[in-house]
């Protein structure tokens, strides 16, 4: 790592609070409709077989860790998925 110049960094309890609350956010807004990561659309997934709606959690915690940290550290991050970002940590300068 010395090499790269990359350094680590203990999360705060700021930052850890951060990621908790838009946690808390997401699986509160959740619901059984899935998300896409890139625009934001939620829509519906029956099962061909017996029409029961299909979703599933498609973040887990870690990833509003890693929001919460660069929002607090950084106040920007390079993510490919910047679609949740978006909602959840909107004062967040998104790359990528």
């Amino acid at each position: 790592m010395n090499d790269t110049g990359i350094t680590l960094h203990s999360s705060s309890k700021e930052a850890l609070w951060e990621g908790s609350r838009a946690w808390k956010e997401y699986i509160t807004r959740q619901g059984k409709e899935l998300q896409c990561p890139h625009c934001g659309t939620k829509m519906l997934v029956k099962c061909k077989n017996c029409s029961n709606i299909i979703s599933i959690r498609q973040h887990i915690i870690s990833d509003f860790l890693i929001g919460g940290y660069a929002k607090i550290m950084a106040n920007s991050l390079l993510a490919r998925d910047r679609g949740y970002y978006k909602t959840y940590f909107k004062e967040l300068i998104l790359f990528g």
